[in-house]
């Protein structure tokens, strides 16, 4: 929407300089035919510069003021407004991962602690259990029998 906007501003005031020059252009070809002084020449020139001087500052301040009836009227959000939220966003990744990092952290700690304590309950457990003799159970082979 905006490159539309620049164009259109851009080939307005293309072409009022291409009119200026075809102006300046034949206010040439009259002085030299005669139907006009040199000074009425640079007069009309000097006009008509002042005048699109004018003509492009009133021309700016329409489309500036189109444009930005369009950025409310649709709601769409203004330069800054798209400048701000990329760095909000960018400060809220940076926490966001800053806390991931934090978490990650935390649960090691409480996963180390935890594998600490199950192997005292299993040291614990192995020294009240009661000791079992184990005993072999003798198999014969057929050529013992």
């Amino acid at each position: 929407m905006e490159d539309l906007v620049k164009k259109a501003f851009y080939t307005g005031v293309g072409a009022m300089t291409t009119i200026t020059e075809k102006v300046k252009t034949t206010v040439d070809e009259w002085v030299e035919k005669g139907k006009m002084t040199e000074e009425e020449g640079k007069k009309v020139v000097e006009d008509l510069m002042q005048d699109t001087e004018t003509k492009k500052d009133e021309y700016e301040g329409k489309v500036k003021s189109f444009i930005d009836k369009l950025v409310e009227k649709f709601n769409l959000p203004t330069h800054e407004e798209v400048g701000n939220l990329k760095e909000r966003i960018a400060q809220l990744e940076a926490k966001l991962a800053e806390a991931k990092s934090n978490v990650v952290e935390k649960v090691k700690e409480e996963a180390a602690e935890i594998k600490d304590e199950a192997k005292e309950v299993v040291s614990e457990a192995k020294k009240a259990a009661p000791k079992r003799r184990t005993t072999r159970k003798k198999t014969t082979t057929k050529k013992e029998e």
